[in-house]
């Protein structure tokens, strides 16, 4: 309802504002929020809801050349971590924490790439490629080489985080003065001349680069821009990026150096962008650095003191990429707790609660960001049995799988473009009508547009059992 091709995008409140004055005044906020409302648009398979979203960065990638030039002398173009109706893109007031933050077009440009890959539209890529482009431009003069040789954003902060500064000794007599402003996981912070937000190559800034330049190459040469020499120049910067550091309580670093957080609690999570909804670290790829994203999670369950609204829903999608049923199931039943009748956020009419939950549930059900389709990865323990129809999954597929007891029973693929499909799921021995290749637990076979096909299941495949959509 809130987001229809031809409309406008979805903000905090979306249609749904009854204010003169709302909260955060109905805006668009880049850093989480607005990019939350749409994560369930592609797997939901509601593809036409996120078209508006296309068009606020089709009309932000106009208005950002101007702050581009005007605030960094910088060709391309950049937004900052609230834009509006009028298409703001300079800085915000107030803490840098959250106003010091130019890589709104780099997240926002992350759902250009997750559309296509979905659907395949390359008239759509064509149309957005400019967007990522420039959006490039102005990150590759934006980086400056540190003290190590690396390639970094600087000065840089990892949304809406601080950390103490100064000795080990200084950092826990802070942390003792301000335990209990620290155990609200508030972010406002307290002033103190040993808090800071600002540093060089936070592990989210770093982690957009990395999909943005990987992304925009990709898309060049899907489009035969050959002649383009800009993703030669993003592989080349790739190669300098810094690489991923785990701290001293084995947790993925959020920041260059091993700082200790102000507020562990935090519900800005946004280190853990490169796990969820980003696709940098995986189960598969790299298992050392997906245990430490996981273990920042957790540190950060264990210092939340409550686990609602929107970090709920953000908590509960990379639970499921952690395959944490049993977590997963937890925080579904306390995300629920913050939500009106309506299913927006009860105290101030926010929406992204309820999509980013949804998000979370079609996570649950069925992954595909590793290359292959994952069903019911990680589906809560009480969710003994149940079924779901037409879930789809990057590479134009769309799946239908019923469960009992905590085994699949039946599961059909729709091929919506052709092309190879990779599966895993438990149980899982073959494929009728094609001829299934396996590599490890993952079984291969070719499909074609507009077909469908039956997995067989251990405890299934005597019983000749199949569904259709």
């Amino acid at each position: 309802a809130a987001s229809r091709p031809g409309s406008q995008a979805m903000n905090l409140q979306g249609i749904w504002n009854d204010k003169v004055m709302p909260p955060w005044s109905s805006n668009y906020t880049n850093n989480i929020n607005v990019e939350m409302n749409y994560w369930p648009c592609e797997t939901l398979a509601l593809p036409e809801c996120h078209l508006p979203l296309m068009d606020l960065l089709l009309e932000l990638s106009e208005a950002g050349k101007k702050t581009a030039r005007e605030y960094y002398h910088s060709d391309g173009w950049v937004v900052h971590h609230n834009t509006d109706l009028w298409r703001s893109t300079e800085p915000s007031c107030e803490d840098a924490s959250w106003s010091w933050w130019p890589m709104g077009g780099a997240w926002l440009c992350q759902h250009i790439w997750t559309h296509y890959r979905y659907t395949g539209d390359l008239e759509f890529l064509k149309k957005m490629y400019p967007v990522m482009r420039e959006a490039s431009v102005f990150f590759l003069g934006f980086l400056t080489e540190n003290q190590e040789g690396y390639l970094v954003t600087a000065p840089s902060i990892s949304p809406e985080n601080k950390f103490l500064i100064g000795t080990q000794e200084e950092t826990e007599r802070m942390a003792g003065e301000l335990v209990e402003k620290m155990a609200s996981a508030d972010r406002c912070s307290p002033n103190h001349p040993k808090i800071s937000a600002v540093t060089m190559a936070s592990t989210m800034d770093m982690s957009l680069l990395r999909e943005l330049f990987s992304n925009t190459a990709e898309a060049a040469a899907l489009l035969g821009r050959s002649d383009d020499p800009l993703p030669e120049m993003l592989g080349a910067a790739l190669k300098r990026f810094p690489p991923y550091r785990t701290g001293k309580y084995g947790q993925l670093l959020e920041w260059y150096e091993d700082y200790e957080e102000c507020t562990p609690g935090m519900g800005h999570i946004s280190h853990l962008y490169p796990a969820y909804p980003g696709e940098i670290i995986t189960q598969e790829k790299t298992p050392g650095l997906f245990e430490a994203a996981r273990r920042s999670l957790e540190r950060r369950l264990l210092h939340s003191a409550e686990n609602g609204s929107w970090p709920a829903s953000w908590k509960i999608c990379l639970m499921a990429r952690f395959h944490d049923s049993l977590e997963c199931g937890h925080l579904l039943k306390s995300a629920g707790s913050v939500l009106g009748a309506g299913l927006l956020v009860a105290s101030h009419q926010q929406i992204d609660a309820i999509f980013g939950l949804g998000a979370g549930i079609a996570e649950m059900l069925l992954q595909s960001h590793q290359s292959f389709l994952e069903l019911l990865p990680a589906i809560p323990v009480d969710w003994n049995r149940g079924s779901v129809r037409g879930l789809r999954a990057r590479g134009g597929f769309e799946v239908c799988v019923s469960w009992d007891k905590g085994w699949i029973r039946q599961a059909e693929i729709s091929s919506r473009r052709g092309g190879v499909c990779r599966v895993k799921a438990r149980g899982l021995k073959g494929v009728r009508g094609a001829a299934g290749v396996w590599d490890g637990d993952v079984l291969s076979f070719d499909t074609q547009a507009g077909a469908a096909y039956s997995l067989l299941f251990a405890e299934n495949e005597l019983a000749g059992l199949e569904i259709r959509i």
